[in-house]
């Protein structure tokens, strides 16, 4: 058994009976023994997400991505988990409400000024010259602001979309926006709007054999997936699983690591889309000799 206590508050154990013995014996008599062996490690890796980091399942759409690339490399003994509204799903609905009213509010006050310069322009007498007066529609002050009001008429429709979606959709993700920044010139850039994402991501996987090593891949596709990964209130899940794994053997390696040593031995990496065309094969055939 092997304890895992990723938080002071929060103790936690994932069982891991016999997985030893298991690994050595499938090692000593099974003619694929190490990619076997491989296969349970990657499994348990998404066991102890699963299990330690239960509580940070908001949607589940995160082990969600990690579950279905298992699937993809045909580990299919770990059951997708059902998709459920978020905690904070109201509140996001109330925020972006807020953010596509306030968009409409700003829009009809550019337009005020855009109208009220158009009819000032078709009252104003002519100079004491003779002349007429210089438009202010054609003004840059003018041009200027009809452009800020064409982008904000896409960013209220884009606004509205994304509170469409969030009243329409339980499982949705959020995506947190932000003020525009301070570029190079002095100026500041446009903000990035509140938005959602209900379509599901997933993950995908891979099974790689360089020589007498195997490597498999796990990818989360899911846009919040590095957010979980790399910041502490989350408390690390793809660290803490491999640390616990450390002691089967499992180590991390790049993707320059994987290319460079499929050059060394004249492989071509075999892509995701091949392998999923080749279903009844896939857990054999891995790589094509450029050759052959």
């Amino acid at each position: 058994m092997v304890a895992i206590d990723p938080m002071a508050s929060m103790t936690m154990e994932v069982t891991l009976d016999g997985l030893v013995e298991d690994l050595v014996r499938m090692k000593a008599f099974h003619r694929d023994a190490h990619p076997a062996a491989t296969l349970v490690m990657a499994e348990t890796y998404v066991k102890i997400i699963d299990q330690v980091f239960a509580k940070h399942h908001d949607t589940n759409r995160y082990i969600n991505g990690y579950i279905t690339a298992l699937h993809d490399i045909g580990l299919d003994s770990v059951p997708l988990k059902p998709y459920k509204k978020s905690s904070r799903h109201d509140d996001y609905i109330e925020k972006l409400k807020e953010q596509y009213e306030g968009l409409v509010e700003k829009g009809k006050r550019m337009k005020g000024f855009l109208d009220l310069a158009r009819n000032q322009d078709a009252m104003d007498p002519p100079r004491k010259d003779g002349k007429p007066r210089k438009k202010r529609t054609e003004q840059r002050w003018y041009r200027k602001l009809e452009r800020l009001y064409q982008k904000n008429i896409k960013r209220q429709t884009d606004a509205f979309v994304s509170y469409f979606e969030a009243t329409s959709t339980e499982s949705i993700l959020f995506i947190h926006g932000r003020k525009g920044r301070l570029l190079k010139n002095g100026l500041v850039g446009v903000s990035r709007l509140d938005s959602v994402r209900s379509r599901i991501y997933g993950g995908n996987g891979r099974m790689t054999l360089l020589g007498q090593q195997v490597i498999i891949e796990l990818h989360n596709l899911e846009p919040h997936s590095r957010i979980i990964e790399t910041r502490p209130g989350y408390g690390f899940p793809h660290k803490t699983a491999m640390i616990r794994l450390s002691v089967l053997g499992a180590k991390n390696v790049s993707r320059r690591y994987i290319e460079r040593q499929a050059h060394l031995m004249n492989r071509r990496l075999v892509s995701a889309g091949e392998i999923r065309a080749h279903n009844a094969q896939r857990h054999t055939i891995l790589f094509t000799n450029d050759a052959a």
